[in-house]
């Protein structure tokens, strides 16, 4: 028979600070955080202890940080990073824990940075821009 646990951490000031559950003593099904303010600062999956579906983490403000999908604890899915403005910072795929297909970086003033393509996690081709969105020569 299994044992199933409810976890729940405060703040000093009261808020709530983290919550989840435990199953057999591993983390296990829907995991919250949140930042001293209240504002949910970070939403993920657990299956039986390892990461698993997709995690989601929020700045203090609110606005969403970054998304990323998680498969029997690798990274597999949709990565996405926003800057603190709103504009999308960073974009991709990871396939069993490595880049793959096309990642785009984008300057502050979401002109892009970089795009790169991956196969099987290695790089083979990338282009780069100024923020003004001059080409320019990737470091």
């Amino acid at each position: 028979m299994s044992k199933t646990e409810k976890y729940i951490e405060y703040h000093p000031n009261g808020n709530k600070k983290e919550e989840g559950t435990y199953k057999d003593g591993k983390k296990d099904g829907l995991w919250t955080q949140w930042w001293k303010n209240g504002q949910k600062y970070r939403e993920w999956t657990y299956k039986n202890g390892i990461k698993d579906s997709k995690w989601t983490n929020w700045y203090d403000n609110g606005q969403k940080c970054s998304e990323v999908t998680y498969k029997y604890g690798e990274w597999d899915g949709l990565f996405a990073h926003w800057h603190f403005n709103g504009w999308k910072k960073w974009e991709g795929t990871y396939k069993d824990g490595e880049k793959e297909g096309l990642w785009t970086v984008r300057h502050e003033n979401g002109q892009k940075e970089d795009e790169k393509t991956y196969k099987d996690g290695k790089l083979i081709s990338s282009k780069c821009w100024d923020e003004d969105g001059n080409e320019k020569e990737c470091d």
